[in-house]
C-alpha cells in the first residue's frame, strides 16, 4: 500500500471516530435533560385504568377499605377476559358466560405476620345481575350469611358479596382473619357508592319449603340446552325429597311460549317421552326423561317450570305453586 492510500485511510479513520464522539455527546445531553411527560408510553385508555366503577390501577388500590394492621403484599394485578384464565384456570368460563368485563386482585399482609394473609379479587361484571349470577352459582355449602348487603356470605376463610357491578372474593390464610375480613367487606360496601340493580326474580319464588340461600341465576346453556339461558332456578324440600323449580324472564309473552315449545321438543329429541298433563296450569307440558320429570309452562312473559324430578304428583304441587305466584304478581 502506497503512502497515498494509508494518508487517506487515517482521514477516514478521523471521520468515524469524530462521528462517534458526537453522538456519544449527543445522548449524555439529552439524559441531562430528560423529560418524564415527554418519554412516558401513550397507553390506549382501556390500559390507563380499571373502569370507573372499580377505581384506578395505582399502587393504593384497595387500601383505603383494609382493616387496621394490614398492608401491601403484592402489586397489583388486572386481567380482562382475553388472560383472565391465568388467574383463574379451571374456572374462566362460568366469569365469562355470566358477563365479565375486568378483575383486579392484590394480596395484603398483617403486620409482623408474614403468615397471616387474604388475596382480595374484584371481578366487574358489567351490571349487578351479571355479578349475582358468578355468585350464586358458586355459593358455598357451608356459607353463612352477613348483612352488610344484600348479596354477602362467608366461609371459614374466606368472603364473598356483591356491590353495585362488582363481584368481591376475599380468601384468606387462615380462618382466624374472619373479622378483618368483615370489616374489609363493611368498609367497601360503605365507602364505595356504587348503582345497584334490581334483581327482582327472586321474589317470584314460592317462599313454601323453599330451601334458604338456594336461588341461583345460570347464564347460558342451562340444563344443557344452548338456546336456554338467564334462568333462576330454586331448591325446595317437601316430602324429604329435594325439587329445582325454574324461572326465566322473557322480553316478550312470544319468546316465552317459543322457548317452552323448543325446550320441550329438545328434550323429546334426546329420549323424553310426553305425559299426560292436568290443566290446572294452561299450557302445561311434561316430559318424562332418564327416570325423571321435566314441568314445562309460560305465563305472560315468563318461561317456567320443576326440573328433573323424580316424583310427579308433588312436583306438579310445586309448579301449581309456582304458577300461582306468577299469576298474582303479574295481573
Amino acid at each position: 500500500m502506497d503512502a497515498k492510500s494509508r494518508k487517506s485511510e487515517t482521514c477516514v479513520g478521523i471521520v468515524i471516530l469524530m462521528t462517534l464522539a458526537g453522538i456519544a455527546f449527543w445522548v449524555y445531553l439529552k439524559q441531562l435533560l430528560y423529560d418524564p411527560a415527554v418519554f412516558m408510553p401513550v397507553l390506549h385508555p382501556e390500559e390507563r385504568a380499571f373502569p370507573e366503577a372499580s377505581g384506578t390501577l395505582d399502587a393504593s388500590w384497595f387500601q383505603s377499605y383494609l382493616p387496621e394492621g394490614f398492608n401491601p403484599l403484592s402489586s397489583v394485578e388486572a386481567f380482562g377476559p382475553e388472560n383472565l384464565s391465568e388467574k383463574i384456570d379451571g374456572k374462566a368460563e362460568l366469569y365469562l358466560s355470566a358477563g365479565f368485563v375486568k378483575l383486579v386482585s392484590r394480596r395484603f399482609v398483617k403486620s409482623g405476620q408474614s403468615d397471616s394473609w387474604f388475596e382480595v379479587y374484584v371481578y366487574d361484571m358489567g351490571n349487578t345481575r351479571n355479578a349475582f349470577s358468578v355468585y350464586s352459582s358458586q355459593r358455598r355449602a357451608d356459607g353463612e350469611d352477613v348483612d352488610f348487603t344484600r348479596f354477602a356470605y362467608h366461609s371459614r376463610n374466606a368472603l364473598f358479596f356483591v356491590h353495585g357491578r362488582e363481584y368481591v372474593e376475599v380468601v384468606a390464610s387462615s380462618e382466624s382473619l374472619i373479622e378483618e375480613m368483615l370489616a374489609l367487606g363493611r368498609n367497601f360496601v360503605a365507602g364505595k357508592r356504587t348503582e345497584t340493580g334490581e334483581v327482582n326474580e327472586i321474589a317470584l319464588f314460592p317462599k313454601e319449603a323453599l330451601e334458604e340461600g338456594s336461588i341461583t341465576l345460570l347464564s347460558s346453556d342451562v340444563f344443557g340446552y344452548q338456546e336456554l339461558n338467564n334462568v333462576f332456578i330454586a331448591h325446595y324440600l317437601l316430602g324429604g325429597k329435594r325439587f329445582t323449580l325454574f324461572l326465566s324472564a322473557r322480553k316478550d309473552p312470544r319468546e316465552a311460549d317459543s322457548l317452552a315449545a323448543s325446550y320441550r321438543q329438545f328434550l323429546l329429541e334426546n329420549g323424553g317421552k310426553n305425559q299426560v298433563a292436568e290443566n290446572r296450569i294452561p299450557g302445561l307440558k311434561i316430559v318424562e326423561i332418564l327416570d325423571s320429570y321435566e314441568f314445562i309452562f309460560a305465563h305472560r312473559h315468563f318461561l317456567a317450570g320443576v326440573h328433573e324430578a323424580d316424583d310427579i304428583a308433588m312436583a306438579e304441587e310445586l309448579a301449581v305453586m309456582l304458577y300461582e305466584t306468577l299469576a298474582e304478581v303479574t295481573q
